[in-house]
This record gives C-alpha cells, structure tokens and sequence, in this order.
C-alpha cells in the first residue's frame, strides 16, 4: 500500500495511469472517494480529450465501478471507434456482461481474449466465468493454468534465486497463517499454498 500511495502521488501528470491507480486502492480499501476522484478526472480527461480512445476507456473503467454498466458500454463503442486497443475493449466489456449477467456474451469474449493471449489476466477471468456459472471442474482447471503463468514474487524461483525469494515467502507465508487463525474460510487456503510450496532450499514446508 505503501508503494501504491506513492505511484498515485507520482503520477500526477499522467492521467489515464493515475485514474487506474485510484481504482485499483479504491478497490483494496473500498475508498468512495478514490472511485470519485477517478470518475472526476476520467470525465475531464474526456471532455479535454474527445478524439482519445484512452479516455473513453478510462470513464468506461470509472462507470463500471459505479455500476452504471450501460453508459461504461457506450463509453467503450465510443473507444473503439476513437482507435483504443480492440483487446482492452473486449477486456472491459466482457467484465460488463460477466457483472450483469449475461455469461454466454462474456465466455466469448474471454475465451477469445485467452486463445490470443493465454497469460494470468484472461485465464483467471474465464475461470471465474465458469466459477460463477458453477463449472467448478473447469473452473479449477483454468485457475490452475493461471497459476503457472503467474509472475508475482515466484518469478524469483523461477529465476532460480531462492535467496531473493526466501525473505518474501516466509513472510507471506508468516502472515497468511496468522490470518488463517483469524479467518479460516477466507485465508486456509492460502496458508496451504504456502505450507506446500517448495523452500528457498527446494524443499516442502
């Protein structure tokens, strides 16, 4: 949180990454007033900037956060036409139509967006479709190939420098447990990620 305070402090001059930094803590704190600050500066953004199909998508962003699905999908026809990437567009959109139900529009889109780029973003999406949709089958097997292609701090043992990554792992693995005490159904599971994941030494824990 610290660093992402920082960013958003730091990127004052560039608006479409600021507004997407103040979703994003928004998000994590559930700060009201970061969704609003983003809305008023994608609004602006827009008004300042018609012909930039970044800006139409960053006020779709801000619009969907509030809910108000059907003016964020005209903002995004309103991206596309202005020359905004068709894949962010379709990222955007198929969230719109997972959150307002229509799952047979969003499996598209998403299976579309993971046959062309099958990383961690458009597999866990998916996965979540078949989730909420109660395909649980397929939905761990996705969750599971989204893990592989995840590069958080594992890229370090990947990287094969496990003495970069020993610090991190067991100090995730620290609080994790400490949070699976206070609220099992949320965090056990996690604590189990770590608890079996392979050691700085290559082992078990």
């Amino acid at each position: 949180m610290v660093n992402l305070h920082a960013q958003i402090e730091a990127r004052a001059g560039a608006p479409v990454l600021l507004i997407d930094l103040l979703l994003l803590r928004g998000h994590i704190l559930g700060r009201i007033a970061d969704y609003e600050r983003a809305a008023d500066l994608a609004g602006q953004l827009v008004r300042d900037t018609p012909g930039d199909g970044a800006a139409w998508l960053a006020r779709a962003r801000t619009r969907a956060a509030f809910h108000r699905f059907t003016e964020a999908l005209a903002d995004l026809d309103a991206a596309e036409r202005t020359g905004s990437d068709r894949a962010a567009v379709a990222g955007e959109r198929a969230a719109i139509l997972q959150a307002t139900g229509c799952y047979s529009q969003a499996g598209n889109l998403y299976r579309s967006a993971a046959a062309r780029q099958p990383g961690f973003a458009t597999l866990g999406a998916l996965a979540v479709l078949h989730a909420e949709r109660g395909k649980l089958a397929a939905a761990e097997c996705l969750f599971t190939q989204a893990r592989c292609r995840y590069r958080g701090t594992y890229a370090f043992a990947a990287a094969e420098r496990p003495s970069e990554a020993a610090p991190w792992h067991a100090s995730a693995a620290a609080r994790y447990a400490e949070l699976s005490l206070r609220h099992p159904e949320a965090y056990a599971g996690h604590a189990a990620d770590f608890r079996h994941a392979p050691d700085a030494a290559g082992g078990v824990r």
